[in-house]
C-alpha cells in the first residue's frame, strides 16, 4: 500500500519480507481451502513462515540503526568507473533503494519494526490456535 499510494520505494529486504508473507497467505488459503483437516499443520507452517518474515524484519531494523552491515545486495552494487560520465551513468540508472534508511517511520518505528511487531503478533494468534486445535485434538481421541 505504501508503494502504490505513498510512491515509497521498497528495498531488497522490504522484498524478501514481501515474498515470504505471499508464500505465508498461500499457503494459509490452501490449507484452509483445500485441507480443513490439516489444520494444525497449517498453523504451524504458517507460524513457521511468519518467524522468517520476523526474522528478516529485525535483520533490516538491525541493518536501518545500523546495529549489523547492509548486505552487499542493498548497495546497489556499481562497477568501478573510469570516467566521471560513466559513473554519473551508473548513478543515475541505480534503481536500488537503501537498506539502512528507513523510507517512512511513526514515533521513531521504521516500517520493518512494525513488521516485526505485526509478524510476531501473528506467530502468537497462530499459537492460540495450534493451542485450541490440539486441545480439541485430544478431546476427540479420549
Amino acid at each position: 500500500m505504501g508503494e502504490h499510494i505513498f510512491g515509497l520505494k521498497p528495498c531488497i529486504l522490504c522484498l524478501y519480507q514481501r515474498y515470504v508473507q505471499v508464500l505465508a497467505t498461500i499457503f494459509a488459503g490452501v490449507v484452509a481451502f483445500v485441507l480443513p483437516k490439516r489444520t494444525l499443520y497449517g498453523l504451524v507452517g504458517c507460524s513457521l513462515l511468519l518467524l522468517v518474515v520476523a526474522g528478516i524484519a529485525l535483520y533490516q531494523v538491525g541493518v536501518e540503526e545500523h546495529w549489523v552491515k547492509a548486505p552487499a545486495i542493498c548497495a546497489g552494487g556499481l562497477q568501478p568507473a573510469t570516467t566521471i560520465e560513466e559513473l554519473q551513468r551508473q548513478i543515475a540508472s541505480n534503481n536500488v533503494v537503501p537498506c539502512d534508511r528507513p523510507g517512512f517511520t511513526l514515533f521513531g518505528i521504521s516500517l520493518a519494526g512494525y513488521n516485526v511487531m505485526f509478524s510476531l503478533f501473528l506467530v502468537m494468534v497462530c499459537f492460540v490456535g495450534i493451542g485450541a486445535g490440539s486441545k480439541v485434538v485430544t478431546r476427540h481421541a479420549r
